[in-house]
């Protein structure tokens, strides 16, 4: 009986930790999840092409900006937002598919 018991209080201490690591867990995850929704929803109605390929219709009305404002509005976003400039990259450099095709 006694072993009994102590397995069951086992089993009970060994879920509620499992639990309490599992939704202490997800508290974190909520900043990155609505960080890729925000993206998502952007991607779509910059490229309403996507949406429709999707199964979103909300941007059926429209068409992609094609325009040279719209390619250096993007541009500029990208360059913002990626930590290290592509300027740093040497030109004189192979790239990893050059020296693959060398092999």
């Amino acid at each position: 009986m006694k072993t009994l018991l102590t397995a069951r209080f086992a089993i009970l201490l060994t879920c509620s930790l499992l639990l309490s690591v599992h939704s202490s867990a997800q508290s974190p995850a909520v900043p990155i999840q609505d960080f890729f929704k925000s993206y998502f929803e952007e991607n779509l109605k910059d490229e309403p092409e996507n949406a429709t390929g999707v199964g979103r219709h909300d941007y059926d009305d429209r068409w992609s900006d094609l325009s040279k404002a719209a390619a250096t509005r993007i541009s500029l976003i990208s360059a913002r937002a990626s930590p290290t400039s592509t300027s740093t990259i040497s030109q004189n450099s192979p790239s990893r598919t050059s020296s693959a095709l060398a092999c």
